[in-house]
């Protein structure tokens, strides 16, 4: 209980409240747990009766949310009247979606009371759009209004959703172009919308070795767009950041619209790939062109160009980080595959050279060891560093991949002949 007294303390202070100004009884002794506001709710029965007589600002505890308080004042510049005793409900019609304040000694003479006037003889309220204007201080509120009437629940989504709309993808621009932080706390999806002709918040995280062609778009979590530098990314259950990684944005049309918004802004250069819109994964058309992997994938798929002027890839899956059943590695990585050449046999001696080995060009995430994964086929991967795996033998040598398809292995080979020297 302490605890809770110092925490209502601290707000107050950061508030700029005077204690001495407020009522004899303080508000950290007095604190107003709400539980509903529908006063028809079987809930609403053990509910105490807030008395607010004189207060210059009350702080709610939600039952949805007890870590935030939200704070409720008369107006900016006056206490509530004397004898303000009643409770809080909510108001769901279409004409009037307010929070509003029922004067009663008790919940069951709520039909009996009468709500509590401005001092300009207007109902005191607080609209469901204001509280949504300002959701990270009264997102508690709107939780509550969600679970009471879920017709209301439609109309908060559908206010919030008309706000959230990225103006930039840049993080150098959010503020020169008034880019809003979005909350979609508790949500399993959400449909943001996308202001190009305006010339939260999203992010861009661009490869340095392959800038403005391999990246990733990423949620930056913070509480404002000033303190964006301070927050941190959204994070998926294994620990990684959450994104949608450049070869997603390019390839599949679901996200065209964050393409576009990319090319505007120049976070994405002109042209486009060759498989933008007809492909899922990237088409290597050249050795040298760098695409993104998933250390925790089993399988990485890719498809192969052979010719410039071919209508035909083929596409082959290979284990890369794993082995048929585990793979060892967490983390993404900027990579590319390039010709293998004799050094990498390292006195090996194979039935069929392979083609291609695949070099790590930058970590885009930490790459970490999965715990008790067992002992990994990898030596740890580096940067600059070839992929190198564990042989038959118990060596380590460089992976390097030799298709068993004939045709495969042909239309492979006319690949790593055309395709210009590693750099």
């Amino acid at each position: 209980m302490q605890a809770r007294c110092d925490s209502l303390k601290d707000f107050r202070s950061r508030r700029g409240i005077d204690e001495d100004s407020t009522s004899k009884r303080s508000l950290s002794e007095k604190q107003y747990f709400l539980s509903t506001l529908n006063p028809s709710s079987p809930s609403a029965a053990p509910q105490e009766v807030l008395d607010v007589s004189e207060e210059p600002e009350v702080l709610l505890s939600c039952r949805v949310r007890t870590d935030v308080l939200v704070p409720m004042r008369y107006s900016a510049d006056q206490r509530f009247p004397p004898n303000t005793r009643g409770v809080l409900y909510y108001g769901p019609s279409k004409r009037q979606r307010h929070i509003l304040f029922r004067l009663c000694d008790s919940v069951a003479d709520f039909s009996r009371g009468s709500d509590l006037l401005k001092s300009n003889g207007h109902k005191w309220t607080i609209s469901l759009e204001h509280m949504i204007t300002r959701i990270g201080r009264f997102r508690p509120l709107l939780d509550i209004i969600a679970e009471d009437h879920p017709l209301s629940a439609v109309d908060i989504e559908e206010i919030l959703s008309k706000r959230r709309i990225i103006t930039t993808l840049s993080p150098q621009e959010l503020e020169a172009k008034g880019q809003r932080v979005f909350d979609i706390f508790n949500l399993p999806s959400f449909l943001p919308l996308f202001s190009i002709q305006h010339e939260s918040s999203h992010r861009v995280v661009n490869s340095t070795c392959a800038p403005n062609t391999i990246g990733e778009s990423r949620f930056r979590l913070c509480s404002d767009i000033a303190s964006f530098a301070a927050g941190s990314d959204l994070r998926l259950p294994s620990g990684l950041p959450w994104c949608i990684t450049s070869d997603q944005l390019i390839s599949m049309p679901y996200f065209s619209v964050i393409r576009e918004q990319l090319l505007h802004e120049g976070l994405f250069k002109q042209p486009l790939p060759l498989y933008a819109d007809a492909s899922t994964i990237p088409i290597i058309c050249n050795l040298n062109q760098p695409f993104i992997v998933d250390f925790s994938k089993l399988r990485i798929y890719l498809c192969f160009k052979p010719t410039p002027d071919s209508d035909v890839s083929q596409m082959v899956g290979l284990y890369l980080f794993s082995t048929r059943f585990s793979s060892f590695y967490t983390g993404r990585a900027v990579v590319r595959l390039e010709k293998f050449t004799s050094a990498y046999l390292l006195g090996r001696k194979m039935t069929r050279k392979p083609l291609v080995a695949l070099r790590f060009l930058e970590f885009l995430t930490p790459v970490e060891a999965k715990p008790n994964a067992g002992l990994s086929p990898l030596r740890v991967p580096e940067v600059g560093q070839l992929l190198i795996r564990r042989t038959q033998g118990g060596a380590y040598a460089p992976w390097g991949h030799a298709p068993l398809d004939a045709t495969l292995y042909e239309q492979l080979s006319k690949l790593t002949e055309r395709s210009p020297a590693s750099q």
